[in-house]
C-alpha cells in the first residue's frame, strides 16, 4: 500500500522514477551516478533526487540494515537533494543513533516524521542537524485516498490481524464468545502470489504493489469487525470506513499514530490490552452487524469509559487523559445504537440531534453556494432539493443560502446552539433594523447558477438545458458539475419498483468496450466502475458479447445463490457507449433484446448512450424487441434525449434520463508527465464513423503526431475472470495510456468523442472536429461547448487554423503578436472579443463560441483590447470584490475549502493572523470573475453591470456590519495551513 501510494505522490507531483533498487537487490550508489552523468541530458535537464520510501524502519533495531542503506545513498549523492518520506522513528542506544545521524548527514535533504511523537522526538535528537528540513505528515498511504470496500463472499464476525514479528506485544490470544465467527491471521499468508517479473518502478507498482494492495483490503474486508495489531491493518480499515480495534505494538507506535491523526473517529476504537481489544469488538460487532438487535443493556461499554456520563451530556472534548487514544462521545453510537435510542427516550429527538439538525441546512448550502459549482457531495439529493427550493422564486430569509462561518436555518424542531458571539451578532442585526436596509448579496455568479439551474433541470424536464451552461468556460469547473449531474440521475436510476436501492449487477459489455485498444472504451469502463462502487452495487457477472453471454444460465445461477447476497435486489445493465444505432451497434441491439427478454423479472438499464436509426423497420424491430416492465435508458445529448422521446423506443424503456457520458466519473484528472512532446496530436480515427476529409498540410516548423490511439503502447491482454479483474487489469492501464496519448500534444485535434472527453477532464485545449453524424457536435452543443480551451468545427481546414490559434495560446514559448489577437474566419472578431454583450453566441444548433474563446497566455482582453496603461474597466471592478469572496470561502465552519491556490489561501490566513485582511491581498473563486493579475482581464456582463450598480449604491448608505469571526474549525483548519 505505501508503495502505491508512493507511487500516486509522484504522478501527482510530476515526477518520474529514473531508477528503482531495493536492500534485497543491491543499490550501486556509484554505477547509478555514472549513468546519470550520461544520461540527464536526454532528461531536459531535470533535477534529480534520491528518495528513501516510507516506511516504519527508521530504527535501531530491525531498520539497521536499512539505515546503512540511506548512509550509503546519502554519501554518494551529497550533491543532489535527498528525500525521506514518512517515517516513525525509534531509538534505544544513543551511540548508535550518534552514528547513523553523522553517516546521513547531508546539507539539502528533507526528512518526515508520520506521527507528532516522532517528530518531536526528531528534532530534539542527534538527527537535528542531519537534515536541512523536517516535515510532519500523515502516512504516505494516505495518497491512496478514500477506497471501496470489496466485496467479498465469505465473512465472519470477528477477523483479528495478528502480526507475528518482534513488534508484536506480549499478549495472549484471548477466547472468542460463542457463536462469533472469526479468524485469526497475518496477512503475510494469505492470497500468496508468485513474484512476477519486473525490471522498472512502473512494472513493480503493477505487478506487484496494487494487486497486493487490493488483496490486502480483501483481508481486511471478510471481518465484519477487525481487530489489527499492524499500522497499516488500521489505515487500510480506515481508508475504506471499515470498523475496527487498534491493539498496540510493543512500542506504541500505532497509539502514537492514532493520538496525531485518526483516534477521534468513531468506529475505531484502542487499546493496549488483547483482553478489551476482544470487549471493544463485540461492543463494535453489536453496532455494524447487519442482522444485530437493539439491546438497551448494549447502550454503553464502561469498562471502556463509554459511560452515560460520556455519551450522554456532550461537553466540549469529552476524551480520556492526554496522550492516549481518545474517547469522544461520538464513540458510543452506531446502527440502531443512536443518542436517542439510549439517553433520548420516547419521542421527539434529544438535544444534541437538535442541534445536528438545526446545522443540516447551512452546511449544504455552504456546499452549493460555492461559485465554481456545486461540490461533488456524499448526499446528491439534498442538493437536488436545494437547487429546486433556489429555481423557485430565489431565497427567503429562511431558506437562504448562507456562507457565514455561525449562521444557521431555524426551521421546524431545528434549533441552533445559540453561543457569546451569536448574542454579539444578534444585538449587530437589531441596530442594523434601524438603519437604512444594507444591500442584499450579489446574485450567484454564472457558473454556480448554471450547474444549480442543470441539477434542477434535470429533474423536471431534461429536454430542455439553458444557456447558462455555456457561461461555465472553465473545465476545473465545469467537470465536477457535470459529474454532480450523472451521480444525481444515476441514483435516482438505480432503484427497483418499491424504490429501494439496487445492489447486485449482471453487466453486458460492448463490442468496442471488449478487450480492445480503445482507450475512450476502457475510460467508460473505468468509469463505470467507479459509478458502481459509488452507489453500492457490486457486479454479480460481467459478460462480453465477444466471449457471449448465456442469460439463461445466469438466470439459474442466480435462483441458486441469491440468498447467499442476502436477497439484494438483481438488475442487469448494458454498459455505456455509442452503438445504440442500426448501424455498427446492430450486433450490440441483438444482446440487449436478449438480455430484456430473459430478465423481464429484474430492473434493466442501459447507462448513456449516443442514438442514430436511420431505418424505421429496424428501429421497431429494436423497439419491440427491447420491450422491458421496469427499464431505464440514458441518453447523453440534447439531440440523443429528444429523439427518444419522441421515436418508437419511447414505449420501450419505463424511465428515459438524460445525462452526460459516463466517463465523467472519473472526475478531473491531472496531465500526465509525457517525455516527447509535440506542437499538435491529431486523433484521427480510422473507422466508419469518420467524415470525409484529407488530412491538411502542417505550418512549418509545426512538430505534430497524426494516428488513431489502437495503435499506441498496445498491451498484451492478461488472463482474467470477474469484472473487477477486467477494470484492473485492462480498463485503469488503457485509459491511463489514452492519457498518455493525448498529453503528448501541447494542442489536440480530435474526432473521438472520448478523445475530446479525456482532454476536457484534463483541462488540456483541444479542437472537436465533428464525425460523420454529428455526435460530437451534439455533445459540445449539450454539455461543454463553453468551455474557452475547446474549439470546434466540422472542416478539417479550419481544424487546423484553429489548433495554431490554441498553440499560439498555450504553447509555453510562444510571443504576443498583436495580428494573432483574433480569428475572425472563426467568429473570433473585436467585436466578439472587446465588447461582452450577453451570450456572444453563435448561431443557435452549433457548438457554441463565447467571448472567452478570445483568451489564453498573453492574448488577453488587456493585451487585445485594453489599450496601454491602468486596468480595464473590467478588471478595476474585479480588484473591488476580490476581499469580499476571499473572505465567503473562509468563513466555511467546516474549515477553508481545498482551494486551487493554497499560496492565497496561506497568505489570507497569515495576514488574518496579523490583525484582518484587506481588500488588496484576498483571493476569488465567483464562476465568471478572474483575477487581475498583470495581463488578465474578466468578461463583463449585464448580470456584473448590475452589481457594479449595487456597490456603488452600498458606498452610500451606512456601513453594513462586519462578517462574523470565523468559527473555530476555520480558524484551526487556517492555522494549520499556516503552520
Amino acid at each position: 500500500a505505501i508503495n502505491w501510494a508512493q507511487d500516486i505522490l509522484f504522478k501527482e507531483l510530476g515526477i518520474s522514477v529514473w531508477r528503482y533498487c531495493q536492500l534485497q537487490s543491491g543499490c550501486d550508489f556509484k554505477q547509478m551516478k555514472r549513468e546519470w552523468a550520461k544520461e540527464k541530458d536526454k532528461h531536459e535537464n531535470a533535477q534529480l533526487c534520491v528518495v528513501s520510501l516510507a516506511g516504519g524502519n527508521f530504527n535501531d533495531k530491525w531498520g539497521r540494515v536499512m539505515q546503512k542503506l540511506r548512509i550509503d545513498m546519502a554519501k554518494n549523492f551529497q550533491d543532489v537533494p535527498m528525500m525521506i518520506l514518512p517515517q516513525s522513528t525509534k531509538y534505544a542506544d544513543a551511540s548508535i543513533e550518534k552514528k547513523h545521524a553523522q553517516g546521513m548527514k547531508h546539507p539539502d535533504s528533507a526528512f518526515c516524521a508520520r506521527d507528532k511523537a516522532s517528530y518531536e522526538w526528531t528534532i530534539k535528537s542527534q538527527f537535528k542537524s542531519t537534515f536541512t528540513r523536517i516535515f510532519h505528515t500523515p502516512d504516505i498511504a494516505f495518497m491512496l485516498g478514500t477506497l471501496p470496500k470489496p466485496a467479498v463472499e465469505q465473512q465472519r464476525d470477528v477477523l483479528w490481524l495478528e502480526r507475528t514479528d518482534g513488534e508484536k506485544a506480549a499478549y495472549e490470544l484471548p477466547t472468542f464468545p460463542e457463536g462469533v465467527s472469526h479468524y485469526v491471521e497475518d496477512w503475510f499468508t494469505w492470497k500468496v502470489m508468485d513474484i512476477p517479473a519486473w525490471e522498472t518502478w512502473d512494472q513493480f507498482v503493477d505487478l506487484l504493489a496494487k494487486p497486493r494492495t487490493l488483496n490486502g483490503l480483501e483481508f481486511l474486508a471478510r471481518g465484519r469487525v477487525v481487530v489489527t495489531d499492524r499500522l497499516h491493518g488500521h489505515i487500510l480499515c480506515t481508508l475504506m470506513g471499515h470498523p475496527h480495534v487498534v491493539l498496540d505494538n510493543v512500542y506504541r507506535k500505532l497509539g502514537n499514530y492514532l493520538d496525531t491523526w485518526t483516534g477521534g473517529v468513531s468506529n475505531i476504537m484502542y487499546t493496549t490490552d488483547a483482553q478489551m481489544a476482544m470487549r471493544l469488538a463485540m461492543f463494535l460487532l453489536s453496532r455494524y452487524k447487519d442482522e444485530s438487535h437493539f439491546d438497551k443493556n448494549s447502550c454503553f461499554m464502561r469498562d471502556a469509559g463509554l459511560t452515560p456520563s460520556l455519551c450522554c451530556v456532550p461537553e466540549g472534548d469529552n476524551s480520556s487523559t492526554e496522550g492516549d487514544a481518545k474517547y469522544l462521545s461520538g464513540k458510543c453510537w452506531g446502527g440502531k445504537y443512536t443518542y436517542k435510542s439510549c439517553c433520548g427516550g420516547e419521542g421527539g429527538e434529544s438535544p444534541v440531534e437538535q442541534q445536528e439538525l438545526a446545522s443540516l441546512a447551512d452546511r449544504m448550502r455552504e456546499k452549493e453556494a460555492d461559485e465554481d459549482g456545486p461540490a461533488i457531495v456524499s448526499d446528491p439529493d439534498a442538493m437536488l432539493k436545494e437547487a429546486r427550493d433556489q429555481q423557485q422564486g430565489g431565497t427567503t430569509s429562511g431558506s437562504s443560502s448562507s456562507k457565514e462561518g455561525n449562521s444557521q436555518q431555524a426551521d421546524g424542531d431545528e434549533v441552533a446552539e445559540e453561543t457569546e458571539e451569536d448574542q454579539q451578532q444578534q444585538g449587530q442585526q437589531e441596530k442594523q433594523q434601524e438603519a437604512p436596509p444594507a444591500p442584499q448579496p450579489a446574485a450567484p455568479q454564472p457558473a454556480a447558477a448554471a450547474a444549480a439551474d442543470i441539477i434542477s433541470t434535470l429533474a423536471s424536464d431534461p429536454s430542455h438545458f439553458p444557456n447558462a451552461i455555456r457561461k461555465i468556460t472553465d473545465a476545473q469547473e465545469l467537470v465536477p458539475s457535470l459529474r454532480l449531474v450523472l451521480l444525481t440521475a444515476m441514483k435516482q436510476a438505480f432503484v427497483d419498483d418499491d424504490g429501494q436501492p439496487i445492489r447486485r449487477g449482471i453487466m453486458v459489455g460492448a463490442e468496442g468496450g471488449g478487450e480492445g485498444e480503445n482507450k475512450g472504451d476502457m475510460a467508460i469502463n473505468w468509469a463505470q466502475d467507479i459509478l458502481f462502487k459509488e452507489l453500492g452495487i457490486s457486479v454479480w457477472r460481467y459478460c462480453q458479447l465477444q466471449s457471449g453471454c448465456d442469460f439463461k444460465q445466469m438466470k439459474r445461477e442466480w435462483a441458486k445463490e441469491k440468498d447467499k447476497h442476502e436477497n439484494a435486489q438483481l438488475c442487469v445493465v448494458s454498459l455505456a457507449g455509442g452503438n445504440f444505432n442500426d448501424k455498427w451497434g446492430r450486433v450490440m441491439q441483438k444482446l440487449r433484446i436478449d438480455m430484456a427478454k430473459n430478465f423481464q423479472d429484474v430492473p434493466m438499464m442501459i447507462l448513456p448512450q449516443s442514438t442514430k436509426y436511420a431505418d424505421a423497420s429496424i428501429e421497431k424491430k429494436h423497439a419491440q424487441g427491447m420491450k422491458h416492465p421496469d427499464s431505464a435508458f440514458c441518453a447523453r445529448d440534447k439531440a440523443s434525449y429528444e429523439w427518444t422521446i419522441k421515436s418508437q423506443f419511447k414505449s420501450t424503456f419505463t424511465r428515459i434520463f438524460h445525462t452526460p457520458d459516463i466517463a465523467f466519473m472519473l472526475g478531473t484528472l491531472p496531465k500526465p508527465a509525457v517525455e516527447q512532446q509535440r506542437d499538435v496530436l491529431w486523433l484521427e480515427r480510422t473507422d466508419g464513423e469518420k467524415a470525409a476529409y484529407e488530412l491538411p498540410t502542417f505550418p512549418e516548423g509545426v512538430s505534430h503526431y497524426v494516428e488513431d490511439w489502437f495503435t499506441w503502447k498496445v498491451m498484451d491482454i492478461p488472463a482474467w475472470e470477474t469484472w473487477d479483474q477486467f477494470v484492473d487489469l485492462l480498463a485503469k492501464p488503457r485509459t491511463l495510456n489514452g492519457l498518455e496519448f493525448l498529453a503528448r500534444g501541447r494542442v489536440v485535434v480530435t474526432d473521438r468523442l472520448h478523445g475530446h472527453i479525456l482532454c476536457t477532464l484534463m483541462g488540456h485545449p483541444h479542437v472537436v472536429l465533428d464525425n460523420v453524424y454529428r455526435k460530437l457536435g451534439n455533445y459540445l452543443d449539450t454539455w461543454t461547448g463553453g468551455v474557452s480551451n475547446i474549439m470546434y468545427t466540422t472542416d478539417a481546414q479550419m481544424a487546423m487554423r484553429l489548433a495554431m490559434f490554441l498553440l499560439s495560446r498555450y504553447k509555453d514559448e510562444s510571443h504576443f503578436d498583436k495580428n494573432s489577437c483574433f480569428m475572425r474566419d472563426a467568429g473570433l472578431t473585436p467585436s466578439l472579443c472587446c465588447v461582452p454583450e450577453g451570450d456572444n453566441s453563435s448561431t443557435e444548433g452549433d457548438a457554441k463560441y463565447l467571448s472567452g474563446k478570445c483568451w489564453g497566455g498573453k492574448y488577453t482582453y488587456k493585451s487585445c483590447c485594453g489599450g496601454e496603461g491602468g486596468e480595464s474597466p473590467v478588471e478595476q471592478q474585479e480588484l473591488a470584490s476580490l476581499a469580499d469572496r476571499m473572505r465567503e470561502k473562509e468563513a466555511d465552519e467546516d474549515g477553508p475549502a481545498i482551494v486551487s491556490d493554497p499560496d492565497a489561501m496561506l497568505k489570507e490566513a497569515r495576514d488574518q493572523q496579523q490583525g484582518g485582511t484587506t481588500s488588496g491581498s484576498s483571493s476569488s473563486k465567483e464562476g465568471n470573475s478572474q483575477q487581475a493579475d498583470g495581463d488578465e482581464v474578466a468578461e463583463e456582463t449585464e448580470e456584473d453591470q448590475q452589481q457594479q450598480g449595487q456597490q456603488e449604491k452600498q458606498q452610500e448608505a451606512p456601513p453594513a456590519p462586519q462578517p462574523a469571526a470565523p468559527q473555530p474549525a476555520a480558524a484551526a483548519a487556517a492555522d494549520i495551513i499556516s503552520t
